[in-house]
């Protein structure tokens, strides 16, 4: 008998794409297949699987309160979970998290997949095999962390041999400019994905999508099961930008097999057609190796005890903020303006 899984939401969503639209593009890419492990459901309580899509926002104490007076979270709690793209997420729920560090990994409850949604419409089901890359690597984005920083530091000592782009915004992108970031992939060997606030990105997989090769650069994250990932991309600690271009030069001539690799396991795990069922699949095993009730965890949720090994102590969370440069940056370009108008 196929798992029957009921898709809805938390009722408070911040944007217009998030609530009913949301459910509708996941339930449509959830018909795009036809199978047999698993069935959606009108009634919550004919569900195996309630699954909660949700809001993207910094969370606390507040939305927690919000969950335990939740209909369905207090008749069936252990039949429901959730899917959360928040950049600094914090595991209430059981589920998949698309950007949950590796220091609040906790495998019996959570797993980390691609995002559910795609912001670049310009990023097309299939690449244009015409189009032949002349860049061994390139970056376009903001300086959203620190490790995109040291990215635009090693850009200075390129010549030609890669594509460096500082944006000055990390959202509200213009047609144009989403149609630049597609053009750019294609005429990359290598495409780098550092970690922007959170530790995941849509680049990474919208490069898979593309046929390149994603290189990461993000220490927190955590890859999703499945993929040949030591085949289809590049892994770089975050304290090793500077030797980028030499790793990427001695893997240059495997660039083309990788990137046709990387596009196969989008296909396979991450499309349309199959990253619905990804995440109910990572559902079903987390339903597998659960060895507590979950009324027994909701007690702990409005307790400090909670955050520290479910997810991120709201410290962490300013701390991972001031990391990723978001506030840093901002203060630090003002002291060098200081700075250059004193030595005037």
């Amino acid at each position: 008998m196929p798992c029957r899984v009921f898709l809805t939401s938390t009722p408070d969503h911040w944007q217009p794409w998030e609530g009913t639209p949301y459910i509708e593009a996941v339930t449509a890419d959830f018909r795009l297949r036809s199978q047999n492990e698993f069935t959606l459901t009108d009634l919550p309580q004919d569900a195996d699987i309630i699954l909660f899509l949700e809001p993207n926002y910094f969370k606390g104490r507040e939305y927690a309160r919000m969950l335990l007076r939740h209909e369905l979270i207090r008749e069936f709690p252990n039949q429901c979970f959730v899917f959360s793209y928040d950049d600094f997420p914090i595991g209430y729920l059981p589920g998949v998290y698309v950007a949950m560090p590796r220091q609040a990994m906790d495998c019996k409850r959570f797993r980390t997949c691609s995002y559910l949604q795609e912001p670049n419409p310009f990023c097309i089901e299939k690449t244009d095999e015409n189009i032949q890359p002349h860049f061994l690597f390139s970056f376009r984005g903001a300086r959203s962390a620190a490790v995109r920083e040291s990215i635009f530091n090693l850009a200075n000592g390129l010549q030609g041999s890669a594509s460096i782009t500082e944006m000055k915004k990390w959202y509200n992108h213009s047609d144009e400019e989403k149609k630049a970031y597609v053009h750019e992939i294609l005429e990359s060997k290598f495409v780098l994905c550092p970690r922007g606030q959170g530790v995941s990105s849509h680049r990474l997989f919208e490069t898979m999508k593309l046929g390149r090769v994603p290189v990461i650069l993000s220490d927190p994250w955590v890859q999703p099961d499945g993929p040949d990932w030591l085949n289809c991309s590049v892994r770089i600690s975050e304290q090793n930008v500077r030797l980028i271009p030499q790793i990427l030069a001695d893997l240059e001539s495997r660039a083309e097999a990788m990137g046709r690799l990387a596009r196969e396991e989008w296909i396979k795990w991450f499309s349309p057609q199959s990253r619905v069922f990804t995440v109910l699949k990572y559902i079903e095993d987390i339903k597998r190796q659960r060895d507590t009730d979950e009324r027994d965890l909701q007690k702990l949720w409005l307790k400090n005890s909670f955050y520290i090994p479910y997810g991120l102590h709201p410290w962490q969370r300013i701390k991972e903020r001031f990391k990723s440069g978001q506030w840093i940056e901002p203060i630090r370009r003002r002291l060098k303006q200081a700075i250059a108008r004193k030595k005037h």
